[in-house]
């Protein structure tokens, strides 16, 4: 039955990104990255079912392409550069890092201070994975400790709830130089 249903789900993926996405002459920017958009998540539900580190580049890429064509103000652009940065944590976790704070500081200037924190943290983790084994180049360290400055800083802000605060504190650690994981 489970064999059934993946069959299903892989099909409609396929039928989705092909059909009911394509892009076609005539449309807005704004319609060509939500055309996008919809063949990046058949490719994440391919991702989803299957180990394809080609099905998670390809939504990487499709996500990237679609944020790239919306406005720096757009929030799905937002989400959409922040999914590839994560896409692309597993095989070039410095662009990953990029990639989400570039999200970061969208969300930022639009005013999304708990989506700014939490991407500056994700950022500075992704960073801190492209060198697991070996020292961290200073100008890179420092990047990371400016991503957890500002996610601390967001998070100290009065404008969030009390629960949202500690959450975000609580992922940035005691120790505002070290992520707590």
């Amino acid at each position: 039955m489970k064999s059934l249903q993946r069959k299903n789900v892989l099909l409609f993926t396929f039928i989705l990104a092909a059909v009911g996405a394509t892009p076609v002459l005539g449309q807005t920017r704004v319609e060509r990255a939500d055309a996008l958009l919809l063949r990046a998540k058949a490719a994440e539900e391919l991702a989803s079912h299957s180990a394809n580190a080609e099905a998670r580049a390809d939504a990487a890429r499709l996500h990237l392409e679609s944020a790239r064509l919306r406005p720096e103000s757009d929030l799905q652009g937002i989400a959409s550069l922040w999914t590839a940065g994560l896409y692309y944590a597993y095989e070039q976790p410095a662009e990953a890092a990029r990639l989400i704070a570039t999200a970061a500081d969208r969300a930022h200037a639009m005013g999304d201070i708990v989506t700014a924190a939490n991407a500056y943290l994700d950022a500075a983790a992704a960073l801190v994975q492209a060198y697991p084994s070996k020292r961290m180049p200073t100008t890179e360290y420092a990047r990371v400790q400016m991503w957890i400055g500002k996610a601390a800083d967001l998070a100290n802000s009065p404008h969030l709830p009390q629960a949202v605060r500690e959450n975000l504190q609580r992922r940035i650690g005691p120790d505002e130089g070290h992520l707590a994981g």
